[in-house]
């Protein structure tokens, strides 16, 4: 049995390469790690991170904080949607890092297929109103519906000290072996069999979104596409679906109406 809280290390002088996933709780190993992070450069990938609560919330801040007092400087890097909610939420949850890039959930209503897309925080404007990329489906190669609220997923952006900028890209680009910024990319071996949570504990829901494959990325200019696959391994059936329930909620308010002005009638 895989444990929920999995991290791997990969250090050269110059750079440490930090891999988190599964699910930062109570019983997180945080506090482990900090010995293995050295006082340069410390890419965090938090793609695979699935729910973080608020005993997690604590000692991540907690642990980014003694990593950079040691001299630790803190890049982090595919930014999961759990992960998106707490840098929006927690005031010092980025401590001094930065942002460089983050997952975005789309939905497409035709396929009801969910697709999780990267973005690079360099990319998008520098001030509110923050419009979400467009993203396609893989499926159907019809445009997706941003599956959250633009102003408050993209509410952190607004704070330049939490963004990526050129210079930091510059510094990735130069310790990295391409040159290119790309960090190296560590396999985690979880494969597709991690599973993720759809909720956030006493914080706002979060949409639940599969596991990223490991598979080589898609490049559509600078971003790159992460297909996560179907909503259910099972065949639909029309209760899973949401325009069902909106044809029924709509119908009951119907009915409401009619029975309202009839009793007024009457």
């Amino acid at each position: 049995m895989p444990a929920k809280f999995q991290a791997i290390v990969e250090a050269t002088a110059t750079l440490t390469c930090l891999r988190l996933s599964g699910v930062i709780d109570e019983d997180n190993e945080l506090g482990t790690l900090s010995e293995k992070i050295g006082n340069g450069t410390v890419v965090i990938n938090a793609s695979e991170v699935e729910r973080i609560n608020s005993c997690g919330v604590r000692d991540w801040v907690n642990w980014l904080g003694r990593a950079e007092k040691s001299g630790a400087r803190v890049v982090l890097t595919e930014c999961s949607p759990p992960i998106v909610a707490q840098i929006n939420l927690v005031n010092n949850f980025t401590g001094q890092g930065v942002v460089k890039s983050f997952y975005a959930p789309y939905f497409c209503p035709k396929c009801e297929i969910e697709k999780a897309f990267l973005i690079e925080t360099r990319d998008m404007p520098m001030a509110p109103p923050f419009r979400a990329p467009s993203c396609r489906c893989d499926e159907c190669d019809g445009p997706m519906d941003f599956d959250d609220m633009e102003a408050s997923y993209f509410a952190f952006l607004a704070n330049p000290k939490q963004r990526s900028d050129s210079q930091t890209d510059k510094l990735l680009g130069e310790l990295t072996p391409t040159g290119t910024g790309e960090y190296p990319r560590v396999p985690t071996g979880l494969g597709a069999s991690a599973k993720t949570s759809g909720a956030l504990g006493s914080l706002p829901a979060i949409p639940s979104l599969p596991s990223i494959r490991l598979a080589p990325p898609i490049e559509d200019g600078t971003r790159v596409e992460h297909p996560l696959g179907k909503r259910a391994a099972v065949p639909a059936v029309w209760w899973q679906s949401r325009w069902v329930w909106l044809a029924l909620a709509g119908a009951v308010a119907l009915v409401i109406g009619v029975l309202t002005t009839v009793a007024a009638l009457w």
